[in-house]
Protein backbone atom coordinates (compact mmCIF):
# COMPACT_ATOMS: atom_id res chain seq x y z
CA UNK A 1 0.00 0.00 0.00
CA UNK A 2 1.49 3.40 -0.94
CA UNK A 3 2.38 5.82 1.83
CA UNK A 4 0.10 8.80 2.41
CA UNK A 5 1.62 12.17 1.39
CA UNK A 6 2.38 14.42 4.38
CA UNK A 7 3.40 17.77 2.86
CA UNK A 8 1.80 20.00 0.20
CA UNK A 9 4.66 19.15 -2.20
CA UNK A 10 4.07 15.42 -1.71
CA UNK A 11 0.36 15.85 -2.50
CA UNK A 12 1.20 17.70 -5.70
CA UNK A 13 3.83 15.16 -6.77
CA UNK A 14 1.43 12.28 -6.10
CA UNK A 15 -1.33 13.38 -8.45
CA UNK A 16 0.81 15.10 -11.10
CA UNK A 17 4.40 13.88 -11.14
CA UNK A 18 6.90 16.34 -12.59
CA UNK A 19 8.40 15.18 -15.89
CA UNK A 20 10.67 18.15 -16.66
CA UNK A 21 14.32 18.77 -15.85
CA UNK A 22 15.62 20.18 -12.58
CA UNK A 23 13.46 21.19 -9.64
CA UNK A 24 9.72 21.38 -10.19
CA UNK A 25 8.47 24.94 -9.79
CA UNK A 26 5.83 25.29 -7.09
CA UNK A 27 2.31 25.85 -8.45
CA UNK A 28 1.03 29.38 -7.98
CA UNK A 29 -1.58 29.51 -5.23
CA UNK A 30 -3.16 32.92 -5.66
CA UNK A 31 -6.92 33.39 -5.50
CA UNK A 32 -9.73 31.04 -6.34
CA UNK A 33 -11.82 32.15 -9.30
CA UNK A 34 -15.21 31.14 -7.89
CA UNK A 35 -17.14 33.80 -9.81
CA UNK A 36 -16.98 35.41 -13.23
CA UNK A 37 -14.91 38.28 -11.75
CA UNK A 38 -11.10 37.82 -11.87
CA UNK A 39 -9.43 37.88 -8.44
CA UNK A 40 -12.77 37.52 -6.64
CA UNK A 41 -12.67 34.69 -4.14
CA UNK A 42 -10.72 33.42 -1.16
CA UNK A 43 -6.95 33.04 -1.16
CA UNK A 44 -4.98 29.83 -0.71
CA UNK A 45 -5.16 30.23 3.08
CA UNK A 46 -8.66 28.71 2.93
CA UNK A 47 -7.03 25.32 2.21
CA UNK A 48 -4.97 25.08 5.39
CA UNK A 49 -3.07 21.78 5.47
CA UNK A 50 -5.18 19.32 3.45
CA UNK A 51 -5.42 15.63 4.32
CA UNK A 52 -6.29 14.64 0.75
CA UNK A 53 -6.56 16.27 -2.66
CA UNK A 54 -8.81 15.41 -5.60
CA UNK A 55 -8.60 16.79 -9.12
CA UNK A 56 -11.97 16.77 -10.89
CA UNK A 57 -10.50 17.68 -14.27
CA UNK A 58 -7.65 16.55 -16.55
CA UNK A 59 -4.99 16.45 -13.75
CA UNK A 60 -3.71 19.97 -14.34
CA UNK A 61 -4.68 21.13 -10.85
CA UNK A 62 -7.21 23.64 -12.17
CA UNK A 63 -10.15 21.73 -10.70
CA UNK A 64 -8.38 20.41 -7.59
CA UNK A 65 -10.47 20.36 -4.43
CA UNK A 66 -9.68 19.97 -0.74
CA UNK A 67 -11.31 16.98 0.97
Amino acid sequence: MPRQPRTPAQYWNTYKPYRGEGEQPAPVADRFEWTQYPGHGPGAEVLGQPCRALDLGPAEGKEAVFL
